[in-house]
């Protein structure tokens, strides 16, 4: 589902690309990439909070320090907008 989830999202189906991908969550939870592309989804879908919780699961089950340091940089950028003062 993984793959035909990120077709959807390179040709803009954010909603069938959500439908796939939590598809393969369900069936690999721990899986970085899987973790990785929800994360995608769900910021452009406009839900940070989620999107947060899915790069830190990525980060925490990545095989490699190359990629955990990637979704390290990639969570730290998602941040919430500071209300102006």
């Amino acid at each position: 589902y993984l793959d035909e989830g990120l077709k959807a999202l390179a040709r803009g189906d954010i909603d069938e690309a959500e439908r796939l991908i939590r598809k393969e969550f369900k069936r690999m939870p721990y899986d970085d990439e899987v973790n990785l592309a929800l994360a995608v989804v769900m910021l452009r879908l406009g839900d940070l909070e989620e999107a947060r919780e899915h790069m830190l699961r990525a980060m925490e089950n990545s095989p490699t320090q190359e990629r955990r340091q990637i979704y390290s940089s990639k969570l730290k950028k998602m941040q919430p907008a500071r209300a102006p003062r």
